[in-house]
């Protein structure tokens, strides 16, 4: 699945995304509803954290539901009203959760709900940015609807940076999940294989995305200034 997870506790979106990688899912963490139009893939699920659910919930569904239609949505609040939760449900939310919560209990409501639904699966390890698309299980790239010519390394590189588009990827995430936790290669080569994902991206055409440098700490992808 395709999760968006609206938090503005960043730390406990991240982990929640953290498991749902380990679930097999997509997930994508923003902090705030209005990053939502900037989700690189219509969510299967979106996930709503808030402070408090009460009558003003319908005002924070209809938006969610206009941006995405086909979305299942689940919301989690500390504290949640008896009619709060009642309208939410009311408005066409999949689920209520009150905090503290399982992350785990939260996907596997999320699942059933989808398998209830007969919702397409989306796979989990295939991704779009704009005009650039990723199969990690095929193998496969595309840029502006041309088959980029990637080693598996620069593959898995790419993929990862379009996981976190606009998000920092660090290093250390970078060089473990591109070579797959078999070795440990120094940030040196990671800047070689860096440079080379540019150069292909840069001559595929299409929308202008770069990959920018934050100093010691990683690698971003982004739409060019």
């Amino acid at each position: 699945m395709y999760i968006a997870i609206v938090d503005a506790d960043e730390l406990s979106g991240q982990l929640l995304a953290h498991i749902a990688r380990r679930r097999g899912h997509t997930p994508l963490v923003v902090t705030a509803l209005s990053e939502l139009p900037q989700l690189p893939f219509s969510p299967t699920v979106t996930v709503m954290s808030m402070d408090r659910m009460d009558a003003t919930v319908v005002d924070v569904v209809a938006p969610l539901r206009k941006r995405f239609p086909e979305s299942l949505i689940m919301l989690t609040a500390e504290s949640v009203s008896d009619d709060g939760g009642l309208l939410a449900l009311e408005s066409g939310v999949a689920d209520v959760l009150s905090k503290p919560y399982h992350p785990r209990e939260l996907l596997v409501r999320a699942e059933r709900h989808v398998s209830n639904r007969g919702l397409p699966e989306a796979d989990a390890n295939a991704v779009t940015v704009g005009d650039l698309d990723l199969d990690l299980d095929r193998y496969t790239a595309h840029k502006a609807a041309r088959a980029l010519t990637l080693t598996k390394l620069e593959l898995r590189l790419l993929f990862c940076l379009m996981l976190n588009f606009e998000s920092l990827s660090t290093t250390d995430r970078l060089l473990s999940f591109g070579w797959e936790g078999r070795e440990t290669p120094d940030a040196g080569l990671l800047k070689t294989h860096i440079s080379h994902l540019r150069r292909k991206l840069r001559e595929a055409g299409g929308d202008s995305l770069v990959i920018a440098a934050r100093h010691s700490l990683g690698y971003t992808l982004q739409p060019a200034a």
